[in-house]
C-alpha cells in the first residue's frame, strides 16, 4: 500500500513539473499571429466596428422615412367643473369621463427627391465606413509587419555584435596569458579590454532597442506586457531577390482596389447627395394624410321613455266663472349611452394632401446649398489628395526597394571582402605578425559591414512588404 501511496505521489509530483514548465513557456507569435490578434482586439478597429454598424443604422432609418408613418393615440381623463363636452357640444359641470382613441398616417409623395438622395447618401455613407474599416486594418497590419521586421533586424544585430564580442573576449583572454608568459606589452592588453567594454556597452545598446521594439509590437497588439511575449523567427535569408513591379503598374492597380481611395471615393458621391439634397429644399412638397378617430364621454345620453308627472293650467275660459284648461305634464327620461354604441357612433375617417411651397426663409436654404456646394468640392479634392499621396508612396517605396537591392549586392560583396580580410587578421595577430590596431581595424569594417547588411536586406524586405501591400498581397514572411 506504501508502495503504491509512493508511486502515485512521484507521478503526480513529475506531472505536475511538466505541466509548470509548459505552462511557463513564453507564447511565440507569428506575423500572421499577430495580424489576425490585432483585427480581432484592437480598440480603433473596434471602435470602427462601431461605426460601421451606426452607419447601417442610418441608412435603414434613410430608406424606412420614405414609408408611410403610422401612429396611434390613446387618452383616459376626468374632467372637474364646467366645461363643453367634445361629444356632445352642451355643458357639463359634473365630473365627466371621456375616452378618446385616434391613428393617423402621414406619407410623403415629393419633395425634391430629398428622401430618395438622403437614402442614397446614406447608402454611400455606409460603404464609405466598410472601406475606413479596411483601411484601419491594412494600416495596423502594415504597422505591426514594420514592428515585427524592426525585431528581427533587432535581433540579428543584438547575434552579430555579441559574436563580435565573444571574439573580442577571446582576444582578452589569449592576450592575458600572453601578457602573463612575457610575450606582449601590458599596453596591448589594456587596448583589447578598453575594445571589449565598448562592444559590450554597444551590445547593451542593440539589446535595449531590441526590448523597446518588442515593446512597440505588444503595444500595438494592446497586450498588457512584453514578460511572456516572443515572436517566431522566420528564415528571412534572400536566396532570391526579386525585382519589384513597375511603379506606374503598382499605382494604377492600388487606385482601383485601396479601400483608402475607395472610401474617397465613396464620400465624393456622398457630398454630392448631399448637395442635391440642399437643392431638393427649393422644390414643393406634397404630403398625404389620413387618420381614423372614435371617442367616449360619460355626459353622452339618449332619450330612452316619457312619463306622466301631473296636470298643468295651460288658459282658461272667457265664461264666468271661467273654466281652467289643464293639460297633461310628462318627463323625458335619459339613459347613457354605452361604451360601445359611443364607440360606434362617434367613429370618423379623414383624408386629405397637404401642398408646402417655400417662398422665403431668410436666405437659409440658398446658404445650405452654398455650403454643401463647398463641401463637395473638399470632398473632391480629398479624393484627389489621397491619390496623390498613394502615386508618391508607391513611387518613393519603389524606388528605395530598387536602391536596397542594389545595396545590398554590394553590401553582400563588400561583407565577403570584410570577412575574409579579419579572418587573415585574425590569423597574423594570433602569430603576432600584425599590430593591434591593423587587428581592430580589419574587425571594424568588418562589423560595419555586417550592419550595412542587415540594413539594406530588411530595408529592401521592407519596401517590398509596402509595394505587395498596394498590389493587395497578403503581409506575411
Amino acid at each position: 500500500m506504501v508502495c503504491k501511496f509512493n508511486f502515485i505521489f512521484v507521478f503526480l509530483t513529475l506531472f505536475g513539473l511538466i505541466n509548470c514548465d509548459v505552462l511557463g513557456q513564453k507564447k511565440t507569435w507569428s506575423l500572421e499571429e499577430c495580424i489576425n490578434h490585432a483585427k480581432t482586439h484592437n480598440l480603433s478597429i473596434k471602435i470602427q466596428q462601431y461605426n460601421l454598424d451606426i452607419s447601417k443604422a442610418n441608412y435603414a432609418q434613410s430608406k424606412g422615412m420614405m414609408l408611410p408613418t403610422i401612429s396611434g393615440y390613446a387618452s383616459h381623463s376626468y374632467n372637474y367643473g364646467q366645461t363643453i363636452d367634445r361629444f356632445t357640444n352642451q355643458f357639463a359641470t359634473d365630473m365627466v369621463q371621456s375616452n378618446n382613441f385616434y391613428m393617423s398616417a402621414n406619407m410623403t409623395l415629393f419633395n425634391g427627391f430629398q428622401l430618395l438622395h438622403s437614402a442614397q447618401k446614406s447608402r454611400y455613407e455606409m460603404m464609405a465606413s466598410e472601406y475606413d474599416l479596411k483601411t484601419m486594418e491594412n494600416d495596423i497590419a502594415l504597422a505591426i509587419a514594420t514592428a515585427y521586421l524592426q525585431i528581427l533586424y533587432s535581433i540579428e544585430m543584438v547575434e552579430n555584435s555579441r559574436t563580435q564580442y565573444d571574439l573580442t573576449l577571446k582576444q582578452v583572454d589569449r592576450t592575458q596569458k600572453l601578457l602573463e608568459a612575457g610575450a606582449i606589452a601590458n599596453s596591448q592588453l589594456l587596448n583589447l579590454q578598453a575594445q571589449a567594454a565598448s562592444e559590450a556597452y554597444q551590445l547593451t545598446v542593440l539589446e535595449t532597442q531590441l526590448e523597446m521594439a518588442m515593446l512597440t509590437l505588444t503595444q500595438l497588439l494592446d497586450l498588457p506586457n512584453v514578460k511572456d511575449f516572443d515572436i517566431v523567427v522566420p528564415d528571412v535569408e534572400i536566396t532570391t531577390m526579386p525585382v519589384p513591379a513597375n511603379a506606374d503598374y503598382i499605382y494604377d492597380y492600388a487606385i482601383k482596389h485601396q479601400p483608402s481611395i475607395m472610401s474617397a471615393q465613396l464620400r465624393v458621391e456622398s457630398a454630392k447627395k448631399s448637395y442635391q439634397i440642399a437643392k431638393g429644399a427649393y422644390s414643393p412638397s406634397l404630403t398625404f394624410g389620413a387618420s381614423l378617430g372614435t371617442g367616449y364621454s360619460g355626459a353622452s345620453s339618449q332619450l330612452s321613455g316619457i312619463q306622466l308627472s301631473g296636470m298643468d293650467t295651460i288658459g282658461y275660459t272667457t265664461g264666468s266663472p271661467p273654466d281652467y284648461v289643464l293639460a297633461p305634464v310628462f318627463d323625458y327620461l335619459y339613459e347613457p349611452i354605452s361604451f360601445k354604441d359611443q364607440i360606434d357612433r362617434n367613429f370618423n375617417r379623414s383624408i386629405g394632401f397637404n401642398l408646402s411651397i417655400p417662398i422665403f426663409s431668410g436666405f437659409q436654404l440658398s446658404s445650405n446649398v452654398k455650403r454643401n456646394k463647398i463641401s463637395m468640392y473638399i470632398a473632391e479634392t480629398n479624393l484627389r489628395q489621397a491619390e496623390l499621396n498613394m502615386n508618391k508612396t508607391i513611387h518613393q517605396a519603389h524606388l528605395d526597394a530598387m536602391s536596397a537591392l542594389k545595396r545590398y549586392f554590394a553590401a553582400q560583396k563588400q561583407e565577403e571582402a570584410a570577412l575574409s580580410v579579419y579572418r587573415l587578421a585574425e590569423e597574423k595577430f594570433e602569430l603576432n605578425d600584425l599590430t593591434l590596431i591593423e587587428y581592430q581595424d580589419a574587425k571594424l569594417k568588418l562589423t560595419q559591414s555586417q550592419s550595412e547588411l542587415l540594413q539594406s536586406k530588411y530595408e529592401y524586405i521592407f519596401k517590398m512588404k509596402i509595394l505587395d501591400f498596394y498590389l493587395g498581397n497578403e503581409i506575411k514572411l
